[in-house]
């Protein structure tokens, strides 16, 4: 909360009404101090003394705090003074906040000048000792913590530990946390400013929940962001698991590290284990790397896929990833003529030979398409992709080319149909399986990259020491060649989970607290730097 009001006026102004009244105290201070008389509104204004605005408006709600003001006006502070405690201020805070209420409430005085608790407040926090404008939020937390020192009963401050929950129920673990908290911390402000908020940390390994209470002043809760949905395609790393549909709420203005931990919350699995990309006619039209890649970026008509690899952690050493397209040497055989029109299941069709794009029925056909064809027909630079792109992911150590091939063999046929020769009866099904393909160094969009060469496939069980982004499968399509594989793209069977159906945008049509303390309280992933040690793997995880 910030205010640019000039210098030399005065704000804060409290409740104005055209009369003033007389307050009464609260019942539990009026009991012992019956003759003390409160304005109960008045025209105190707070003096700006340099940008100060944010300060006067704290200290403008505090004052019109009844439980604060009448344990202030009825003196009993004074007997909880602590004097001695070095993180307070020597009880000075306490005694400048009591002139203030004076101030205010009894003498009733038209302009007050809070220079005494700035002063008090910029020793602990060099922020706010020039006069720039600063955060009101900011300078409460302060204020309200150097109260409390200055007023804290504990003297002797023990050692403490963190209350754990162990499988206990939350009212007792929670109690017991606070009887904890009070042990260091029991002033009039802890009674009355502070509370408690509850901590579960899921740990990704082993699924050990921890619960913890933990103090706290103020909340600092996000406002609401808009949303809209997002369908992504996971694919798993073992085969036998069929590929599976999500929808996904997500802020607008949210990076890909929020579309990963969401998803992982759903599957089980950390977001450092999934991979992203957007497909596009059996290409990788983008490949999202880097956790701060907005997601605006991403269109309602993208198809949004998601990989599951390994992990260094889980191998405990390197591990090779590389994106993998499926290319067949010519494109698919043109259904129609492409003069007359004819289908290919009433004639025989033969493509033209040069671009092998278009097919026609008879060389008259040909002919008088020409014309116009000539201005499209160009030769083949790459062969044509099919099927779905995916991710192979393996240990350094098994970076052959044996499991290369039948890894990858494995995930193509999620999206595609090959029916190849018998093998030769010396030749194993598996061998004979490895020659339909050769593996080519690409880009993402599936275009040969200049003077590369197919992978070397004498030598199927040593170690590829070459690194590749992305790689093509092209099979061998060619009848005439002995190894030569019909392919047949199909549709991915996959498995729509039950958000697909309940998953909704529901905008509220007015913003309310509530709605911001869920904002709040949302699941969330934690980083490598904030890691959680957890007491049962006895190591450090990612914990949600």
């Amino acid at each position: 909360m910030r205010d640019d009001t000039k210098n030399n006026s005065t704000n804060g102004l409290a409740e104005m009404e055209s009369k003033p009244k007389i307050a009464k105290l609260s019942e539990e201070v009026s009991e012992n101090i019956p003759s003390i008389q409160l304005m109960e509104c008045n025209r105190s204004g707070l003096e700006n003394i340099g940008n100060t605005c944010f300060m006067n408006c704290v200290l403008q709600c505090l004052v019109n705090c009844v439980p604060l003001r009448d344990y202030f006006i009825d003196g009993g502070f004074y007997k909880h003074l602590n004097a001695t405690n070095p993180l307070g201020y020597n009880g000075l805070l306490a005694k400048h906040y009591h002139k203030l209420i004076e101030k205010i409430w009894i003498k009733g005085d038209k302009l007050i000048n809070p220079l005494g608790i700035k002063q008090l407040v910029s020793k602990k926090n060099h922020t706010f000792s020039g006069f720039g404008q600063q955060d009101a939020h900011e300078f409460m937390n302060y204020l309200l913590d150097g109260l409390h020192e200055d007023l804290n009963r504990v003297v002797d401050k023990p050692l403490t530990n963190q209350v754990l929950s162990d499988g206990r129920e939350d009212c007792a673990v929670a109690e017991e946390a606070w009887l904890i908290h009070k042990k260091r911390n029991d002033s009039f402000i802890t009674d009355n400013f502070q509370g408690q908020f509850k901590s579960t940390l899921v740990c990704p390994k082993c699924r050990n929940v921890s619960v913890t209470f933990d103090p706290f002043m103020t909340l600092s809760v996000p406002l609401p962001k808009k949303t809209r949905l997002f369908v992504v395609h996971m694919f798993w790393r073992d085969e036998t698991v069929r590929p599976k549909r999500y929808k996904l709420v997500l802020p607008t203005d949210g990076n890909l590290e929020l579309l990963k931990a969401a998803l992982g919350r759903k599957i089980g699995l950390h977001m450092n284990k999934l991979r992203v990309f957007e497909a596009y006619h059996s290409k990788i039209q983008k490949n999202l790397r880097g956790n701060e890649v907005k997601i605006s970026s991403i269109k309602d008509s993208d198809i949004i896929v998601v990989h599951e690899v390994l992990s260094e952690k889980e191998v405990k050493g390197r591990v090779e990833e590389v994106g993998v397209l499926q290319r067949v040497s010519s494109p698919k055989m043109p259904t129609h003529c492409a003069q007359c029109q004819r289908s290919g299941g009433v004639v025989e069709l033969k493509r033209c030979t040069n671009c092998m794009g278009v097919a026609y029925c008879g060389r008259n056909c040909q002919s008088q398409n020409w014309a116009q064809h000539q201005h499209s027909c160009r030769v083949m630079q790459d062969a044509n992709c099919i099927g779905m792109p995916f991710i192979v992911s393996l240990p350094h150590s098994k970076w052959t080319y044996r499991n290369l091939a039948t890894t990858a063999l494995k995930y193509a046929n999620r999206s595609v149909l090959f029916e190849c020769n018998e093998p030769p009866e010396q030749q194993e099904p598996e061998d004979g399986m490895l020659q339909t393909f050769t593996f080519r160094p690409i880009n993402n969009f599936g275009s040969n990259i200049v003077k590369s060469q197919p992978l070397n496939s004498t030598d199927k069980d040593s170690v590829i020491t070459e690194v590749f982004d992305f790689l093509a499968i092209d099979w061998v399509t060619d009848t005439k060649k002995e190894n030569f594989v019909k392919i047949t793209e199909k549709n991915v069977d996959y498995t729509e989970d039950e958000s697909m159906c309940t998953q909704q945008i529901e905008e509220p049509s007015v913003t309310t607290l509530q709605h911001c303390i869920e904002a709040f309280s949302e699941p969330e992933t934690l980083t490598d730097c904030d890691a959680w040690y957890c007491s049962v793997c006895k190591e450090h995880r990612e914990a949600t």
